[in-house]
């Protein structure tokens, strides 16, 4: 048996709202470009965004990342003042240098053109930034002049060497070198500076800022050349991000006025205006852009990266969407291409197998984590921590469907297969209500707190795991519950339970690492111990003799029961821990994570 990656949904960037976020591309061959979330820095091939890297050796939570003019290094930043330089051929990413330059965030990162010294910007104690060399770490100048945390550093792309900074002190400040040496400061600005760059000829550079302005200086003086503003047609509010054309003869900005426009820098007046929506909401707040090629770019607050269009500016071409925090639950549709998953955001993704993201639904499906997620007949059912109940057609574009409160927390969710709209809800007072299509038909009090529910594929029985350490096995009779019998032997909670297609198994996993297989009252396997920390989840493999196992040791596990010592390992599926695992079809196994990421592994037995 073995496996290999197919597909990897990546996370959304991961955002702040009032602060820009700088998108970094691949200047040598213009196919990757990077941004960060978590501990992770992801690597996405722009024309193919399933086609991804994740880079996972930060120790905390990673700000920006910056590739070398070169193309072989990567240099990235956290929110502990952290660098690490790696490479990018090797698959493994091997560490070339880390270092501490500023005791606070990072919150950007540029490299001379030579691919030999680094600039970092941040909120540090003592310093808010430093030039070094990319080999050894020796300081190459002093980032001095600036009172308050720096938001923005560019380097000038060819000689003579300059740098620029700009930070919230309302301050650019020039510095020539190396070593760099402070010049002069730029006070043009009113407001926090959020982003200044360079020109990719190297003539000019231009700043950003919160008081909506900006302002093009002299590349190698550092002398203000003119205001590029369009009182008509300019930004409405704060500008947090640009981008310079490839020929250095436009600009893509990026607004809080939920819009991105593209200026002439000749004439500074506005050429285009992308907007994201006719009833834009806060989420539509442009906070980044990356131009590299034919590519422009865009990132909203709520993390989308829409790919935008100059002929069609009120539509992107492409958005990619994602989960920006823990990807909890994932549904499989056996019936299409499709999938979903649900967040602790509460949001709800659809995807489409092949293509990545869809634009799926509008809106938050609920208002705190998805505890329980699954879809039957081109219905999907969602329980959230929010004490919602939702059930939305798949061929619906907001979430508008049957919506069911609780006065009570609930904990778990089971979906009759066999009877569309039957439903088992756990809640944390030991009951279990059974519903159809949302409306409460019956309760059953149990002496314990569900955890876990599962409905048999003829839709006669239910297993529910509790926080005793026990399986009940329950019959479905007028609405309510009846417990058959109970299985015991388990040393820890119950944390998931699935019937095998053909309904005459049962695996159970627990917090105590194991994953047992009973039919019946019988324990037909119960010494699959092999993850190292609590067991999150399982499912069943069409053929009723595979299985897929999760945990919190960010490890996936191939069983097979017929041959209970071979196994197949995926070791660090997810950093922080895999959430949901499920069979997409019989070779293929979808699973998602504390990353924020989804991923799509073929398995060959």
């Amino acid at each position: 048996m073995s496996f290999s990656k197919r597909h990897f949904y990546s996370s959304s960037p991961r955002v702040e709202r009032g602060r820009a976020i700088h998108l970094k591309g691949d200047p040598k061959k213009g196919k990757n470009f990077l941004y960060c979330n978590g501990s992770s820095v992801f690597i996405i091939d722009i024309d193919n965004p399933l086609i991804c890297d994740q880079y996972t050796e930060h120790q905390y939570n990673t700000t920006v990342a910056a590739y070398s003019p070169s193309g072989y290094y990567i240099a990235s930043g956290d929110s502990a003042g952290y660098v690490r330089i790696w490479d990018t051929i090797n698959q493994e990413h091997v560490l070339k240098l880390e270092i501490r330059p500023i005791s606070g965030a990072i919150y950007d990162i540029d490299w001379t053109f030579d691919s030999k010294r680094i600039v970092v910007g941040g909120d540090g104690k003592d310093v808010f930034g430093c030039a070094f060399l990319w080999d050894t770490g020796a300081t190459v100048g002093t980032i001095a002049g600036h009172s308050k945390p720096i938001t923005s550093v560019s380097f000038k792309p060819n000689r003579p060497f300059k740098l620029v900074t700009s930070s919230e002190d309302q301050q650019c400040n020039f510095y020539k070198g190396p070593p760099f040496k402070f010049t002069h400061s730029l006070r043009e600005h009113e407001k926090f500076i959020n982003c200044t760059r360079f020109s990719p000829d190297g003539k000019f550079f231009m700043s950003v800022g919160s008081d909506r302005k900006g302002f093009l200086y002299n590349g190698k003086e550092g002398t203000l050349v003119k205001e590029i503003s369009d009182n008509e047609n300019g930004h409405k509010g704060g500008i947090y991000s640009l981008s310079w054309s490839p020929d250095s003869t436009q600009v893509l900005t990026a607004s809080a006025d939920k819009t991105c426009k593209l200026w002439d820098i000749e004439t500074s007046k506005v050429v285009t205006t992308f907007t994201f929506s006719e009833r834009p909401t806060v989420q539509h707040q442009q906070l980044g852009t990356l131009w590299q090629g034919n590519h422009m770019l865009s990132v909203n607050l709520g993390g989308d990266i829409s790919y935008l269009d100059s002929q069609n500016p009120n539509t992107p071409h492409r958005v990619i969407k994602g989960h920006m925090k823990l990807s909890k639950k994932l549904a499989v549709d056996k019936k299409s291409d499709n999938f979903y998953t649900g967040g602790s955001t509460g949001y709800i993704r659809s995807w489409k197998y092949d293509e990545g993201s869809l634009e799926g639904f509008k809106g938050k499906a609920h208002d705190n984590t998805v505890i329980g997620l699954d879809v039957c007949e081109e219905q999907i059912y969602s329980l959230s921590k929010d004490n919602k109940f939702l059930i939305t057609p798949t061929t619906e574009t907001e979430f508008n469907g049957s919506q069911t409160t609780f006065d009570v927390s609930p904990t778990c969710l089971g979906v009759s297969q066999a009877q569309p709209g039957l439903s088992f809800i756990g809640f944390l007072d030991s009951t279990i209500k059974t519903l159809n299509q949302g409306d409460v038909k019956g309760t059953t009090k149990i002496d314990c707190i569900p955890t876990c529910i599962a409905v048999s594929p003829n839709g006669e029985n239910v297993a529910v795991g509790g926080k005793d350490k026990k399986i009940r096995i329950m019959a479905i009779s007028n609405n309510e519950l009846e417990t058959l019998y109970v299985l015991e032997g388990h040393r820890g909670e119950i944390t998931d339970v699935k019937f095998s297609p053909n309904g005459e198994m049962l695996a159970v996993t627990d917090s105590n690492r194991y994953l047992m297989i009973y039919k019946g009252k019988e324990l037909l396997l119960g010494e699959w111990c092999f993850h190292t920390a609590r067991v999150e989840c399982v499912d069943w493999n069409e053929d009723n003799i595979h299985l897929v196992s999760g945990s919190l040791d960010s490890a996936i596990f191939i069983w097979n029961i017929e041959q209970p010592k071979k196994r197949i390992k995926i070791k660090t599926a997810h950093i922080g821990g895999v959430s949901d695992v499920k069979w997409k079809n019989s070779n293929v196994v979808l699973s998602t994570g504390a990353d924020a990421t989804i991923k799509s592994w073929d398995i060959e037995f």
